[in-house]
């Protein structure tokens, strides 16, 4: 706007007020007493860190520990177990993005082991590239790893409606991690295979129907 939003300060100047895992611009200009100011120099940009949210179905967010902005870092080894809030729901993870590191296309470097349950006890959901790690290297051209989590949706089957996450990476590269959209719902029950209803012929009244089995013989409604 051309207007200053804080002045008389010096460098370094500490702003308040701003919000964790954004990126901002600003611009300054020199204060030269008697005769002035200078013309406004910028923008120069910064971002803010990010301030760690436990993923839950209230804030609906599950982040690497870098967040939206930036990547997780060397030599993590980090545990996220995501319930539902209300009894009865289950959990689902949306991811929207997907990039850690891999060791070739069967084996990673940095990645997500996922369990159906509220615990590491709990039964892995393996990647389609073997083991039980989850990596996709987006650096790769083309990208390659144990397997894409972006544009999956991972449910909960356990009973306690709960999906759990461990996060590994070695000490040496890094990626950008993942963003994944958390929701809890109960559990829309389908019809079963063996259900004789879904095929069913509909029967008009006075109508003749040829069976042939175990027999062939005319029955009339």
């Amino acid at each position: 706007t051309g207007t200053a939003t804080a002045s008389g300060v010096a460098n370094p100047y500490a702003a308040t007020g701003l919000v964790g895992d954004n990126s901002y611009e600003f611009y300054v200009q020199a204060d030269c007493g008697v005769d002035g100011t200078s013309a406004w120099a910028g923008p120069f940009s910064f971002a803010t860190p990010y301030v760690a949210v436990p993923p839950d179905c209230t804030n609906g967010t599950f982040l690497d520990s870098g967040g939206a902005s930036s990547g997780y870092s060397a030599g993590e080894n980090i545990t996220y177990t995501i319930c539902p809030d209300m009894a009865g729901d289950f959990v689902s993870v949306e991811f929207t993005f997907f990039s850690t590191e891999n060791n070739g296309g069967s084996a990673c470097y940095d990645g997500l082991t996922v369990y159906d349950g509220p615990d590491t006890m709990a039964t892995t959901i393996d990647p389609p590239g073997g083991g039980t790690i989850w990596c996709w290297d987006e650096n790769d051209t083309p990208a390659v790893g144990t397997g894409d989590l972006e544009g999956m949706t991972i449910v909960s089957t356990d009973p306690s409606g709960c999906i759990t996450f461990v996060f590994t990476s070695d000490n040496s590269v890094q990626r950008a991690g993942w963003e994944a959209i958390v929701t809890c719902n109960p559990i829309v029950p389908t019809a079963p295979a063996n259900d004789d209803c879904v095929d069913a012929t509909p029967i008009t009244l006075g109508t003749c129907l040829l069976y042939t089995s175990p027999s062939p013989r005319d029955v009339e409604e």
